[in-house]
């Protein structure tokens, strides 16, 4: 595999862009491992893709310090790509980032539902104490009144009282 060593204008941060390791390369057959190449600092290269412009999709090595070093190591491993390859890989870029920014919003919402779940989960429990509570009241009024109909009937069928009153049959 021969390499293609090119100036890059700018390297672009490491920010939102995945830089691969050979190990990770390695795991996934992406590149052979004997053709990774080390930087001038003696260090294995990373990978990154570049998102610029002119050059946007194309893979290549650079020195993993490359942010705080002037090692200036750069071999690019795909070679220069046509002008609607470039132009399909933005929209894709474009299209990414659009999902993206559906997903967090899918994200928001969901998590907006599961914060409202809980505050009604929270409403039921206390509507279901107090319906425990109102329902053991119940029992006891219902107690109650069984007792006090109980008394009423024995008051009914009372002889006459000392005072003169006497019974509903009386």
């Amino acid at each position: 595999m021969s390499w293609v060593q090119g100036p890059i204008d700018s390297l672009p941060p490491h920010q939102n862009i995945e830089v691969r390791t050979r190990a990770f390369y390695g795991a996934h057959n992406a590149l052979p491992l004997e053709f990774w190449p080390p930087c001038h600092h003696g260090d294995e290269a990373v990978v990154q893709v570049y998102e610029h412009f002119g050059d946007a999709g194309r893979r290549f090595f650079h020195c993993p310090y490359y942010e705080t070093s002037d090692c200036g190591f750069i071999y690019w491993i795909d070679g220069p790509m046509e002008v609607h390859v470039q132009e399909y890989i933005r929209h894709l870029h474009v299209l990414n980032q659009q999902r993206n920014i559906e997903i967090n919003m899918k994200h928001d919402q969901i998590n907006q539902l599961l914060h409202e779940n809980q505050e009604h989960a929270h409403r039921l429990n206390n509507i279901e104490a107090e319906k425990s509570t109102m329902a053991e009241r119940i029992t006891q009024l219902e107690e109650e009144l069984r007792q006090e109909r109980a008394n009423n009937l024995t008051r009914r069928f009372m002889p006459p009282t000392v005072s003169g009153r006497r019974n509903y049959y009386g």
